[in-house]
C-alpha cells in the first residue's frame, strides 16, 4: 500500500470498526491477522421482521382515523419545509413520508380526529424510521453485530470508524439527527450564492431560478435517498415539464396552502399548455400511488397542495435532471470561493500568495489552484482544493473503499487525485524556474510540499508524497 489512513486497517488495506462499548479499534476482514476473536451475525432479517410487523400495526390502527388524519400529515410535513432553515430531523421527515404513503393508499374510515392520538402515531412511526435507518446501516455495513461464542447473550456493535466523516457532511446541510449547533451549516456561507430574483415562467431558462436554492438541491437528495426503502418511495419517472408544472404550482399557492377541485387543477395545467396525455401523466407524478408517496394531497373530491412541499420537491427532481447537473455547476463556483477562503487564511498566516486564481505553467498542462510560499521556513505548497460532496452511494461501508480508492473519478477518488498532483508535482519541479519569473521571487533551495484540502476529513491522510487533508485539519498543521 503507497497510502497512509487512521480509517484503514494498516495490516490487509481494510476498513477500521470501533466497538461501541469499549471504543477499541479493529479490522473485521476475517483473513486480518489484527482480527478479533468474534463471531459475525447477520440479524438483518430479524430486525427487517420487526420492522415490517410495526408497520402492519400502524397501518390497521389508522383504519379507524378519519380523512382528517391525511391532512394533519400533509402540513406537518409542509412546516418541516417551510423550516428547512433551522435544520431538519431525518428521522422525523422519513416518518412523515412513509406514513403520508401510507394513508395514501389506505381507505380511512373511522371517526378519531384527536390530535393526540395522530401525533401519537407520528412518533411511534419516527421510532419506526430510526429501525428502518439501524437496518439501513447494518445492510450497507456502516454498523455491524457480534458475538464472542454462539452461546454468549451479549451482542456487540461496532460502527465504521470513517462515520464521523458522515457525520461532518450531514451537519453541515443541517440534517440534525447528527447535528450539533456550532457546526451545523458550516459551509453556508461558500455554498450560497447571492443572485436576483427572477420571476418564473413556462419554458424558462431553469438554471438562474434553482442556483439560488443549490443547498437545498442537495438537502433534499440526502434526505430522500439516505436509506434504500424511502429512495424506492421517492424516485418516478420525469422529465423537465414535471418540474415545471411543480414550480408553477408552488407560485399560484402564494405562500399559502392551496385546494383546488378536479376542474380548476386541470383548468391550471391547460393554461400552461399541458397536453391531455400530459396532464395525465402530472397528475400521477404529483399524486404518487401505492409505491411512490405524494407530493400533493387528492382526497373527498380536493386537490390540496401546499407551497414549499412542492417546491422542496421540484428541487429534489431538479437535481436528478440528468441533461444538466445544476448542483455541479453551482458546487465548481463554490469551489472557487472555497479556494478563495484558503488564499485568505495564508495571508492572514504571513504565507506569500503570488496569484489569486489558478494558474498554468505550461500553457495546455497542469492547472494550479493555489500556491503558497513560507520564505520563513523555505517551503513552496502545492495545493490541490477538492470542494465535493460524498455521494449518497458513498454512506456505506460496502461502497466506501471503492469510491475513494478503487475508482479513478477527479473528484472522489483519494488516489486518483493524489496521483494527478504527484504529475503537477514533478511539472513544477521541472519548471521552478518558470514559477520564479511569473511570481517575481525566488525559491532556490526551497522544500516543496504538495498538499490536497478536502471540503471534509478524508479516508486517506497520504499517498506517497502527498498530504490529503481536510481545510480545518490544514488549518490546525500550518
Amino acid at each position: 500500500m503507497n497510502y497512509q489512513s487512521e480509517y484503514l486497517c494498516n495490516k490487509c488495506g481494510g476498513l477500521i470498526y470501533i466497538n461501541v462499548k469499549t471504543k477499541e479499534e479493529c479490522c473485521l476482514n476475517s483473513s486480518c491477522s489484527r482480527y478479533p476473536k468474534l463471531i459475525i451475525i447477520d440479524n438483518s432479517k430479524e430486525v427487517e421482521k420487526i420492522m415490517l410487523g410495526r408497520i402492519e400495526d400502524i397501518k390497521k390502527k389508522v383504519r379507524f382515523f378519519s380523512p382528517k388524519f391525511k391532512e394533519y400529515l400533509f402540513d406537518l410535513r409542509e412546516n418541516l419545509f417551510n423550516n428547512m432553515d433551522k435544520g431538519i430531523n431525518i428521522s422525523f421527515f422519513h416518518a412523515l413520508n412513509e406514513l403520508i404513503l401510507i394513508v395514501s393508499s389506505t381507505s380511512l374510515f373511522g371517526r378519531i380526529d384527536s390530535i393526540q392520538k395522530f401525533d401519537n402515531v407520528v412518533q411511534e412511526f419516527i421510532q419506526i424510521a430510526e429501525l428502518e435507518n439501524f437496518l439501513d446501516s447494518l445492510q450497507q455495513k456502516v454498523n455491524l453485530m457480534g458475538k464472542i461464542t454462539l452461546s454468549d447473550k451479549d451482542i456487540l456493535t461496532f460502527q465504521l470508524k470513517y462515520f464521523k466523516a458522515f457525520i461532518e457532511q450531514y451537519e453541515n446541510y443541517g440534517l440534525i439527527n447528527y447535528s450539533r449547533k456550532d457546526r451545523a451549516f458550516k459551509f453556508e456561507t461558500i455554498d450560497v450564492q447571492e443572485v436576483d430574483r427572477i420571476p418564473f415562467q413556462i419554458g424558462m431558462e431553469m438554471t438562474p431560478f434553482f442556483k439560488q436554492f443549490f443547498r437545498e438541491m442537495v438537502k433534499m437528495k440526502m434526505l430522500l435517498e439516505y436509506n434504500y426503502r424511502l429512495s424506492k418511495f421517492a424516485k418516478r419517472e420525469f422529465k423537465k415539464r414535471e418540474i415545471a408544472g411543480l414550480v408553477s404550482i408552488f407560485f399560484s399557492c402564494r405562500g399559502k396552502k392551496m385546494v383546488w377541485d378536479e376542474a380548476s387543477f386541470t383548468n391550471h395545467l391547460k393554461r400552461n399548455e399541458f397536453t391531455d396525455e400530459e396532464k395525465k401523466f402530472f397528475k400521477n407524478f404529483i399524486f404518487g400511488n401505492k409505491d411512490k408517496f405524494p407530493i400533493g394531497l387528492n382526497y373527498l373530491g380536493k386537490n390540496i397542495f401546499y407551497p414549499f412541499s412542492t417546491l422542496f420537491f421540484a428541487f429534489y427532481f431538479m437535481n436528478s435532471l440528468g441533461e444538466k447537473n445544476i448542483v455541479n455547476e453551482c458546487k465548481r463556483e463554490a469551489s472557487l470561493r472555497f479556494e478563495s477562503e484558503i488564499r485568505n487564511y495564508l495571508k492572514e498566516k504571513s504565507y506569500s500568495v503570488p496569484f489569486d486564481g489558478e494558474i498554468e505553467l505550461i500553457k495546455g498542462s497542469y492547472k494550479y489552484d493555489i500556491i503558497a510560499i513560507s520564505h520563513i521556513k523555505k517551503e513552496v505548497y502545492l495545493i490541490e482544493v477538492k470542494y465535493c460532496d460524498l455521494p449518497p452511494s458513498g454512506f456505506s461501508g460496502l461502497n466506501l473503499r471503492t469510491i475513494k480508492i478503487e475508482y479513478n473519478d477527479p473528484d472522489s477518488s483519494e488516489v486518483k487525485i493524489a496521483e494527478e498532483h504527484e504529475k503537477r508535482l514533478s511539472e513544477f519541479s521541472s519548471n521552478i524556474s518558470i514559477f520564479e519569473k511569473m511570481a517575481n521571487c525566488s525559491i532556490k533551495d526551497y522544500v516543496i510540499k504538495p498538499i490536497v484540502i478536502m471540503k471534509y476529513t478524508p479516508l486517506l491522510n497520504k499517498n506517497n508524497s502527498i498530504e490529503i487533508l481536510s481545510f480545518d485539519k490544514f488549518k490546525e498543521s500550518y
